[in-house]
């Protein structure tokens, strides 16, 4: 009896956490959303590509994943996002 008491307050804590983790971004994807600002996980995001303009290598209303990189390691031919305030 004990081992089932353990194994059900194992299955609820895990199912907290994740309830937690999925809050957490749930409300750091709100955040970014009034902020105008992409919303990182460690190094990585999802954007939305809204237009037509990386057409033939990303379709129009397309989501990508990105990845946040040393701006030294770009390359030529690399495929890059920025943010402006502008």
């Amino acid at each position: 009896m004990k081992i089932v008491k353990k194994l059900k307050l194992i299955g609820k804590i895990a199912l907290y956490t994740v309830f937690v983790v999925v809050l957490l971004l749930v409300i750091g994807m709100f955040i970014s959303k009034i902020s105008n600002r992409v919303f990182f996980v460690g190094d990585k995001a999802t954007v939305w590509v809204m237009t037509d303009s990386m057409e033939t290598q990303i379709p129009a209303q397309s989501y990508v994943l990105i990845q946040k990189v040393d701006p030294a390691d770009i390359k030529e031919n690399n495929i890059i996002t920025f943010y402006s305030d502008d």
